[in-house]
C-alpha cells in the first residue's frame, strides 16, 4: 500500500511540474496560435460581409436591368441631388437620425461577431515574471518528485531480484 501511495504522489508531482515547464516553453507558440485564430476570425467576417455586399449589389443590378427607370428613381437618393420629378419626395435624414442608425447597426454587428479572445490564464502566464516563477516552481516540483518519491528502496530482508 505504501508503494502505491508513493507512486501516485510521484506521478502527480512529476506531471504537474513537467506540465508547468512545458507550458512555459510553449507559451510563445500558444500566443501566436491565439493571435492567428483571432486574425482568421476577422478575415472570415470581412469575407462574409463582402459576400453579402456582393449579393446586394447583384440583386440591385438585376433590378436595374429589369427596370430602366429605376436608375432615375434611385439616383437622387444615392447621389444626393434634387429629384427631377417635382412630385417626388425624398426624405433627408438629419445627423441625429444617422447617428442613431449607426449606433444600432454597430451594436448589431458587435453582437454578431464572436472574435476569439486570449484566455486570461495565457495572458497571465505570458508575463515574464510569472513565466519565470512558473518555470522555477515546475522545476522544483520535478526535483521534489524525484528526491522524495523517486526510488522505492527494497526492504533490508529482501535481496535483489526478489530472491532470498
Amino acid at each position: 500500500m505504501h508503494g502505491f501511495v508513493k507512486t501516485t504522489a510521484f506521478m502527480v508531482t512529476f506531471t504537474v511540474g513537467s506540465g508547468a515547464i512545458g507550458l512555459c516553453a510553449l507559451c510563445n507558440d500558444l500566443l501566436l496560435y491565439h493571435h492567428n485564430q483571432r486574425g482568421l476570425a476577422l478575415l472570415e467576417q470581412n469575407n462574409d460581409s463582402l459576400r453579402s455586399l456582393n449579393k446586394v449589389h447583384d440583386a440591385l443590378l438585376v433590378r436595374i436591368e429589369s427596370d430602366p427607370n429605376m436608375i432615375r428613381r434611385i439616383a437622387p437618393a444615392v447621389l444626393g441631388i434634387k429629384p427631377e420629378d417635382p412630385n417626388a419626395y425624398y426624405p433627408s435624414a438629419g445627423s441625429r437620425e444617422l447617428a442613431a442608425a449607426e449606433q444600432t447597426l454597430s451594436r448589431h454587428n458587435q453582437s454578431r461577431r464572436s472574435i476569439p479572445v486570449l484566455p486570461a490564464w495565457l495572458v497571465r502566464v505570458s508575463e515574464p515574471r510569472r513565466r519565470t516563477a512558473l518555470f522555477l516552481a515546475g522545476g522544483v516540483l520535478v526535483l521534489v518528485s524525484f528526491a522524495c518519491f523517486g526510488l522505492i528502496k527494497s526492504e533490508p530482508g529482501q535481496a535483489q531480484g526478489g530472491r532470498k
